[in-house]
């Protein structure tokens, strides 16, 4: 049985930069998650804020939780939709994107 591809017309995802190479194939040619970040570049009125999908009181939150649950040593940031935490010291870092995916964390 052939290999399934990952779309009808190419064979990975088109952006050169793409971080993403297991992502599924979205459109135009991209992955999920390149597709997106070009949408939200070309659709800024489109774009809902994190007030208005319920995440920010979740952001505001994680620096105190991290305190009482002893786990020190970490960075948070949030720029442009994405949350980004990783451990002083180390090149660990973990990543998530609020804007491609609609569920809460």
């Amino acid at each position: 049985m052939s290999e399934k591809r990952w779309s009808w017309l190419h064979e990975h995802c088109q952006n050169t930069g793409c971080t993403s190479p297991n992502a599924p194939h979205a459109a135009e040619g991209l992955c999920k998650v390149c597709y997106m970040r070009e949408y939200r570049k070309t659709h800024p009125e489109k774009r809902r804020s994190m007030e208005e999908r319920g995440h920010k009181a979740v952001i505001d939150a994680l620096p105190a939780m991290f305190k009482r649950l002893g786990l020190v040593g970490y960075a948070i940031s949030f720029r442009e939709g994405i949350l980004r935490m990783s451990r002083m010291g180390s090149s660990m870092v973990a990543e998530h994107d609020f804007n491609v995916h609609e569920e809460p964390i």
